[in-house]
């Protein structure tokens, strides 16, 4: 068996990417009934500023381990990229079904699993306006936070370094290549 060698940028990476995971997951799990100890939770009132700690922490997590994939070459590297990818897109798609599906909450219909943390958010934002424009603007992040994370994986399993410019020109045009990973 081949030995790997780290760099310490490498394991840095590594080391913050897996606390910020565990932490984000221990903090998911809390929320949703299971005493992992978080018990500094129960004094956030509203549940949209529950998750916001759940993104605080998962966001980073994310982002530092598509870094650390990008450190690597050749099937390691596309292996750890793929793997972030689903990895953030199953933890993704409830964040865009809760704020998609807030239209329908603000118009009554009661939804399993979002519901309550919409009714959350719309008691922060009393006027209905606020209410739609604050869900449309969360289903624009949520997209965001959909379509980065698979762009960029897309360009690292072609060598492409998933830079702002490139994932930007992958809806303009053919992504530059100029700054190979």
């Amino acid at each position: 068996m081949k030995k790997i060698n780290f760099s310490v940028k490498q394991i840095v990476l590594l080391c913050i990417s897996v606390f910020c995971n565990i932490y984000g997951i221990l903090t998911i799990l809390y929320l949703n009934g299971l005493n992992t100890g978080l018990t500094y939770m129960d004094k956030i009132d509203n549940m949209l500023f529950q998750y916001l700690v759940v993104i605080a922490f998962m966001a980073p997590g994310i982002m530092l381990f598509g870094t650390f994939a990008t450190t690597f070459t050749g099937k390691t590297k596309k292996i750890l990229a793929i793997t972030n990818c689903v990895y953030s897109t199953v933890l993704t798609i409830p964040l865009f079904l809760t704020m998609a599906l807030g239209f329908a909450v603000i118009n009554g219909v009661t939804i399993p699993m979002v519901s309550d943390i919409d009714v959350d958010i719309i008691k922060l934002f009393p006027p209905v306006a606020l209410q739609y424009i604050f869900f449309i603007l969360g289903t624009i992040v949520g997209i965001v936070f959909l379509a980065e994370p698979i762009i960029a994986c897309y360009l690292t399993t072609h060598d492409i370094e998933p830079s702002i410019k490139n994932i930007i020109g992958v809806f303009k045009k053919k992504p530059s290549g100029e700054n190979k990973a």
